[in-house]
């Protein structure tokens, strides 16, 4: 607007100087002509008295909350500085990428900050950078821009989920014989092993019958499964080419499992890229922070626990 403002304002005067020869037409031409040109001169010596601060260091937040990047301009010039700033946003693994801007008013000699809201919409790592910040001249006429090295990274974990709980506590008993008799909970390095047969007794599950030996005594014969002392479970996430909804549902189930598995008292592991992360307690970023990251995991083992792993669909 204010170069067409401009352009008008020219055009005026170029018109009315042949009708009016005087100095002042002159002038005002002359000054109209070489108004840009000081315009451009001033708005390059202040873009070298900007500088722009901001973006560094990374944190933890949970899917779906805003990440609000605040950078901070310091105008050093006698003239105020008006434009905006551009940002970008990666949000890996997945490599999707947004943009982001805001208009910026920085008075002389002063400095301000402006806050830009990213959103997380996966779970993931969410890199953020300043793409450049545009300054105008006085006149609105030309434009520049300052680049910055500044750059930021979130953590987008997603929150434990209640509806995981029972599901937990059925992994859990699952290692148990329903069998009425303590006698049957035998240890063993290896909680899925056949230890023993005995004949069948009311309540017991239909899946442990062992045919061909009820077929031979003519009578139902069921198997002894033996439990680890200790129950450990490792669990696993199949998140290799999901899309990021999926991935964010199986990151949920796994971690929720885990959470809850923990808080039962058993032995819980889950499975990240490096290594078989240990649930101790409630804090559960260092494995959400592992998992959020990462493009595959591997089906880990470890002696005497059961692994489950989940998958999408």
């Amino acid at each position: 607007m204010r170069r067409a403002v401009y352009i008008v304002i020219l055009a005026v005067a170029a018109v009315f100087y042949p009708l009016y020869r005087d100095i002042l037409s002159l002038v005002i031409l002359a000054a109209l002509i070489a108004l840009p040109f000081f315009s451009l001169a001033e708005m390059l010596l202040r873009k070298r008295k900007i500088a722009v601060s901001g973006l560094d260091g990374s944190r933890v937040i949970y899917k779906g909350e805003s990440i609000n990047e605040e950078i901070c301009i310091k105008n050093s010039s006698v003239f105020p500085v008006s434009g905006e700033i551009s940002l970008v946003s990666r949000s890996l693994p997945d490599g999707g990428e947004e943009e982001y801007s805001a208009d910026i008013a920085v008075p002389s000699r002063s400095e301000d900050s402006v806050t830009v809201s990213v959103s997380s919409l996966h779970s993931g790592v969410c890199e953020t950078e300043i793409k450049y910040i545009r300054i105008q001249d006085m006149l609105g006429l030309f434009s520049a821009k300052i680049h910055s090295d500044g750059k930021s990274s979130a953590y987008v974990i997603p929150h434990i989920s209640d509806e995981y709980e029972d599901e937990a506590r059925a992994i859990k008993a699952s290692c148990i014989s329903d069998s009425d008799s303590e006698d049957d909970l035998r240890p063993t390095t290896s909680p899925g092993d056949v230890i023993d047969f005995r004949e069948y007794r009311p309540g017991d599950r239909t899946t442990l019958i062992h045919h061909k030996l009820s077929a031979r005594f003519d009578k139902d014969i069921v198997k002894i499964m033996g439990t680890s002392g200790d129950q450990k479970f490792i669990l696993c996430a199949d998140i290799e080419n999901a899309d990021p909804d999926t991935r964010d549902e199986i990151l949920t189930h796994v971690l929720s499992c885990a959470y809850y598995l923990d808080s039962f008292g058993a032995d819980v592991y889950v499975s990240a890229p490096d290594e078989l992360i240990e649930i101790n307690g409630v804090d559960m970023t260092k494995a959400s922070c592992a998992l959020a990251e990462a493009k595959s995991v591997p089906d880990a083992k470890k002696s005497g626990a059961v692994n489950i792993v989940v998958s999408g669909g």
